[in-house]
């Protein structure tokens, strides 16, 4: 703030005539929109293999009969089953993402619950929403001086558990798909919520198996207010800072 505050040649870049200092603007936004899209891509792809080096710790067992059978009833194949107690199942991987389940999550559900979290879990798989995931959180993050960037990155990522709990009652039913998500609760993975998991939004996915409205989200007035401010702040710093450029140049 005391830079932009202090920045040099401001008062050319706020009280210059609009055909001065808009072509600075347009100038500016384009580095501007590239480094943002840099930064996202970079966090992004760190987040992932932070991921991978997480999954690392577990240990790959040979699949038990009972998963083995749900997936034969399930119809999904390609999933690997993790040698831990605690009851997980999530997706994980860019372009060939996987299904992973652990030993204690077999062991909590029954065969039908199972094949429903199988389900919910594939369509997660199909839909590539490992890396949808990892692009969200991290342009949420690198934005964090637009809030209304997060509050969408988080909608989507709520529509995304919404869809796959939705895949998973077409094929085994609202009870099945209750059951295994009041016998599971809300496990998650420690891996800063890259891998998705059977978990999240438990409000709004309580409120679709009952089968009532889902509530009105929007962005709050305060995240608006944020945003516009974070906005300004930007591109005053920009306008300054191209300024100071083409200055120096000149």
């Amino acid at each position: 703030m005391t830079w932009v505050d202090n920045c040099f040649a401001r008062a050319t870049c706020t009280g210059a005539p609009t055909e001065q200092w808009l072509p600075l603007l347009l100038a500016a936004a384009g580095p501007i929109v590239a480094i943002l899209l840099v930064l996202c891509f970079a966090r992004a792809g760190y987040l992932l293999w932070r991921t991978n080096g997480r999954l690392a710790e577990f240990g790959i067992v040979p699949a038990p009969e009972k998963l083995q059978a749900a997936m034969r009833a399930a119809g999904v194949d390609d999933v690997r089953c993790l040698g831990a107690v605690r009851p997980l199942a999530f997706c994980s991987g860019v372009l060939k993402p996987r299904i992973y389940v652990t030993t204690g999550l077999q062991e909590a559900l029954s065969s039908r619950e199972l094949q429903a979290v199988l389900q919910h879990e594939e369509h997660h798989r199909r839909s590539r929403h490992p890396l949808l995931r990892a692009m969200l959180v991290a342009s949420a993050e690198v934005m964090f001086f637009f809030p209304v960037a997060g509050w969408f990155a988080e909608r989507l990522l709520d529509d995304a558990e919404l869809a796959a709990d939705r895949a998973a009652i077409r094929r085994v039913g609202h009870r099945t798909v209750a059951s295994a998500l009041w016998r599971v609760g809300s496990p998650t993975v420690s891996a800063r919520g890259i891998a998705v998991g059977f978990d999240g939004v438990a409000e709004l996915r309580a409120a679709q198996l009952l089968g009532e409205s889902l509530p009105a989200r929007r962005p709050s007035t305060g995240q608006w207010i944020q945003s516009l401010v974070g906005v300004a702040i930007v591109l005053e710093a920009s306008l300054c800072a191209s300024s100071a450029v083409v200055s120096g140049i000149l």
